[in-house]
């Protein structure tokens, strides 16, 4: 009987931004970027025919744009069910949300994309009704954000959400064999998913709702719940790195914001205070690869063979003059290829 505001919430949002997702080969994508957020308040009833709701909600639909801005959404709206042949059978039922959501783009295509929903739903027989009516109310929002990759990458996708909440989530290609993969958080607690992704135009779908009936749980007394959802999706390049250098080392050595993943090779750089540095021992995930001795400002070092690695990390150790060691700095790389 409860009423699922889903799988409406993920065909309108395309449906209104008027997206044609045009056949495309995996060789000839061009970067690009589009997003369409959408919030929802749905009031109703499932019950009798001639049941009645004095209003069925609220929407509001529109573009976000890359820029990086918060995009704010906020509606409210209550109604009245009941059944007019059954003066006791009347319910309230209303709902609220504020949808926030945020988007860059990066090297063309999708950087990053966040989205919290706070989500209010309430529906509440009152004294003496039977509820035959069924009231029920759904505040949610849904997101689709189209993207095209020339180059192959890993997305990252982050989600939380509450008991009282619903967060759903899917990616799909548009090759003939596209990548398919869904996800999301149901309950208490955060979840991350990272997926491959071969050049190719995508399609990332997201909806999150708080829905309430009589009877729901984790309703409070006056028949309502709220809940906070959130959802985090960023797209990392092969090779690129998945955050800053690290350590002290740094004022000396320069590890590369990315790995040249055609030719497998990271290209470490000596900055002007490494004349203080009588040895660097250059490292991958552990192993040393490399040892420069005397090292001078401007020296660029290649280490190669990194393409096939499941996983990425650079480290430069040092020895100063004198002797002393303990000088670092280490970066960890996305891996170049699926594992």
């Amino acid at each position: 009987m409860k009423r699922v505001l889903a799988s409406s919430l993920l065909v309108t949002a395309c449906a209104a931004a008027g997206l044609a997702v045009v056949p495309s080969t995996a060789s000839a994508v061009p970067p690009s970027l589009f997003a369409q957020v959408r919030s929802d308040i749905d009031l109703g009833e499932d019950g009798q025919p001639n049941c009645a709701v004095t209003d069925l909600g609220d929407n509001a639909n529109e573009p976000l744009l890359p820029d990086g801005s918060n995009k704010v959404q906020q509606l409210s709206d209550t109604a009245v069910v009941s059944d007019p042949g059954d003066a006791a059978d009347v319910s309230d039922v209303s709902g609220s949300i504020t949808t926030t959501s945020r988007l860059t783009r990066a090297g063309g295509t999708l950087g990053t994309f966040g989205i919290t929903t706070r989500a209010t739903a309430r529906a509440k027989p009152r004294p003496g009704s039977d509820a035959g009516c069924f009231p029920y109310a759904a505040s949610g929002s849904s997101v689709d954000v189209v993207f095209g990759i020339a180059t192959a990458g890993w997305l990252t996708v982050t989600t939380s959400s509450p008991r009282v909440g619903r967060l759903e989530w899917n990616v799909e290609g548009d090759s003939p064999d596209p990548v398919q993969h869904y996800g999301g958080s149901t309950g208490a607690g955060e979840r991350t998913s990272t997926v491959f992704l071969t050049p190719d135009l995508y399609e990332l779908e997201a909806y999150a709702v708080v829905e309430r009936y009589p009877g729901a749980p984790g309703s409070d007394a006056n028949g309502s719940a709220t809940g906070t959802m959130r959802l985090q999706a960023e797209f990392h390049p092969i090779g690129s790195a998945t955050g800053d250098a690290v350590g002290v080392g740094s004022r000396f050595v320069t590890l590369p914001a990315a790995v040249t993943c055609a030719d497998g090779r990271a290209t470490i750089s000596f900055r002007k205070a490494s004349r203080h540095v009588k040895k660097a021992k250059l490292l991958v995930n552990g192993v040393a690869r490399r040892t420069v001795r005397n090292p001078r400002g401007g020296k660029v070092v290649a280490l190669r063979g990194l393409a096939g690695l499941r996983r990425i990390t650079l480290q430069a150790r040092l020895t100063m003059e004198g002797g002393k060691k303990g000088k670092k700095v280490s970066r960890s790389y996305w891996p170049c290829g699926a594992p």
